[in-house]
């Protein structure tokens, strides 16, 4: 059995009142009895269905990847982190191989950006799955950890 989304079985459908569970579903239009099934659509109203199915599943996937983003950069460095290394790089108070590693992790941060950008045009990409993502550079995570 497939798993219907009533809501937009409804859009599709029109406004008649329809509750039901699986592909089964009773509407209560001219014929309080009658079962309707995705069988009794029309093409036009299927295609609508399946549409609004795929647009919903689609914005999930998309705000599931922007909350992975999210959630990976400040994994990486909080906001505080991210202000505090912003703070001493601009107040000139870190060598040259903080310098660097703070170059990487702005690298870094782009990469998951642009990375996020793909997998969410990619639906079969799971935004979970760690090798969808670039690695944080090992010089960026220790300067991180410092602050």
């Amino acid at each position: 059995m497939r798993n219907i989304d009533i809501e937009a079985l409804i859009e599709a459908v029109g406004t008649d009142a329809i509750v039901g569970v699986g592909d089964e579903f009773f509407t209560f239009d001219e014929e309080p009895e009658r079962l309707l099934t995705l069988d009794d659509l029309s093409r036009t109203q299927k295609a609508a269905y399946e549409k609004s199915i795929s647009e919903a599943a689609f914005s999930n996937h998309v705000s599931a990847v922007n909350l992975e983003v999210q959630r990976r950069i400040f994994g990486h460095a909080s906001a505080n982190t991210q202000m505090n290394m912003t703070a001493a790089k601009a107040a000139g108070m870190l060598n040259a191989a903080q310098e660097q590693a703070y170059r990487n992790g702005l690298l870094w941060i782009a990469a998951v950006r642009a990375q996020g950008k793909i997998i969410a045009m990619n639906p079969e990409l799971d935004p979970l799955d760690d090798n969808n993502w670039p690695k944080v550079p090992p010089e960026a995570a220790a300067l991180a950890k410092d602050f």
